[in-house]
């Protein structure tokens, strides 16, 4: 994974990236690369933005950065 949200924080993993040419990067470049590209992808969303993540602890991180949907 490439960022992980643990203990109410964002950890990026540039590593991981599936991106080469990112891969360079420190931590701390690629955490504020990761999340710029995350909000502007976000906000496009004309209707309805369904954000699921695979790992508990980065649905956690988001679950508290984003109100949850109304159910259908």
């Amino acid at each position: 994974m490439e960022l992980l949200g643990a203990a109410g924080a964002g950890h990026a993993h540039p590593e991981q990236s599936r991106d080469k040419d990112l891969r360079h990067l420190t931590p701390d470049q690629y955490l504020r690369y990761a999340l710029n590209t995350y909000r502007v992808l976000l906000t496009r969303g004309t209707h309805t933005t369904r954000i699921h993540a695979t790992d508990t602890d980065t649905q956690r991180f988001l679950d508290q950065l984003i109100s949850p949907a109304p159910a259908d």
